[in-house]
């Protein structure tokens, strides 16, 4: 019960006291928080240091994700390599999501965790954007539906 309780208040913390601020770092703990993708290799945000970075949080029994996620993956066709796109699944139910996956049939990275939400804090809702620098820096921040061209904003791309 203890161990339980050290969990959720650190939840609330990192939720409510931490919230994420612009031109802040993700914490290093975050970083290296092992993320599983679709083949079953593990990555963690560390590897995506170097460029910019498109980070989504989703899940796909979610409407407004589901009408995301394909306006993301023509940006990663308009884009290409310029920046690391990576979705992060909040998925509990497997069928779901792989149901999802089978229909959107991505062209960017998709990773589930969901232990990387409450350690970044400051995410109330699906989907939440984060825009990141080189240096995993939070660039910008959008809650929910976002057009493309404020994302290429962020990202100083006209």
């Amino acid at each position: 019960m203890r161990k339980f309780m050290s969990i959720a208040i650190l939840a609330v913390f990192s939720i409510v006291i931490s919230p994420v601020l612009i031109g802040s770092s993700i914490p290093q703990a975050c970083i290296r928080i092992p993320l599983k993708g679709l083949e079953g290799k593990t990555h963690t945000l560390e590897e995506f240091r170097g460029k910019k970075t498109i980070l989504i949080f989703w899940r796909s029994t979610c409407p407004h994700c589901r009408a995301e996620l394909p306006r993301i993956k023509e940006l990663k066709e308009e884009l290409g390599n310029y920046v690391n796109i990576v979705a992060v699944s909040l998925d509990t139910n497997d069928q779901y999501f792989e149901n999802y996956i089978e229909e959107l049939k991505p062209n960017f990275e998709i990773l589930r965790s969901l232990e990387l939400r409450p350690c970044i804090g400051g995410i109330r809702g699906v989907p939440t954007i984060f825009v990141l620098d080189e240096e995993l820096n939070i660039i910008e921040k959008f809650e929910g539906t976002t057009p493309n061209d404020k994302i290429k904003a962020a990202l100083n791309l006209k």
